[in-house]
C-alpha cells in the first residue's frame, strides 16, 4: 500500500515550516512597504508613499491599515472624497477596524455628502463592535451631531431684520433762533 506524502510527518512538518517562513516573509514585506510609506508621508512626498501603502495592501490583502494610511494622505490634502473612498475600502477589507468608521463618516461630511454619511453613521452606530466601544460611539455621534450643525447652516437664512436708523456721532442738531418776519407793507 502506498503512502501519502502528506501523511509522512517529515513532509508535513517541512510544508508547515515553508508555509510559516511565507508568511513571515510576507509579513516582513508588509512591514517594510508601510515602514516606508510613513517615512514618505513625513517628508511629503505622498505619491511615493501612496505607492508604498499600495504595495503593502497587495503584500498583506486582508490588511486595513495600509487603506487607512492612504485615506490620511488624501485628508491632509483636503481631498475628502478620495480619502472617504479609502476609508471604505479599509473597511470592506477588516468590517471589524472600528477606527476607520468615525473617519469615514467625517469624510463623507466634509465632502458634503451628508445623505451617505448620515446613513453611514446609522449603520455604524447599529454594530455591536461599535456599541462596545464608547470611544468610537462618542467619535460617530460627534460626526452625526456636525452633519446636523451643517444642514441647519444651510438651510435657509432667517429672514433679515428691517434696518434700524442709528444717529451719526459726528452729527450736532443746532437751532437757530426764531425771528420775526415783520408783514409786507400795506397797499394804499
Amino acid at each position: 500500500m502506498k503512502r501519502c506524502v502528506h501523511s509522512h510527518p517529515r513532509t508535513a512538518t517541512l510544508i508547515l515550516g515553508l508555509a510559516l517562513a511565507a508568511t513571515a516573509a510576507c509579513r516582513s514585506e508588509y512591514k517594510k512597504h508601510c515602514d516606508l510609506g510613513k517615512q514618505l508621508r513625513n517628508e511629503e512626498r505622498y505619491e511615493e508613499a501612496i505607492k508604498e501603502y499600495e504595495l503593502a495592501a497587495k503584500v498583506a490583502p486582508k490588511e486595513a491599515r495600509p487603506y487607512e494610511s492612504i485615506a490620511k494622505i488624501y485628508k491632509h490634502q483636503i481631498k475628502y472624497d478620495v480619502a472617504a473612498k479609502y476609508y471604505q475600502k479599509a473597511l470592506e477589507v477588516d468590517p471589524t477596524y472600528i477606527d476607520a468608521y468615525a473617519q469615514w463618516v467625517k469624510m463623507l461630511r466634509l465632502a458634503g455628502q451628508l445623505d451617505q454619511a448620515s446613513q453611514i453613521a446609522a449603520d455604524a452606530l447599529a454594530k455591536n463592535e461599535i456599541k462596545r466601544d464608547m470611544k468610537a460611539t462618542r467619535e460617530i455621534q460627534e460626526q452625526v451631531a456636525e452633519i446636523e450643525k451643517t444642514r441647519n447652516a444651510t438651510a435657509a437664512p432667517p429672514p433679515s431684520p428691517p434696518p434700524v436708523a442709528t444717529p451719526r456721532a459726528s452729527a450736532t442738531l443746532t437751532t437757530a433762533p426764531i425771528v420775526a418776519i415783520p408783514p409786507p407793507p400795506a397797499k394804499p
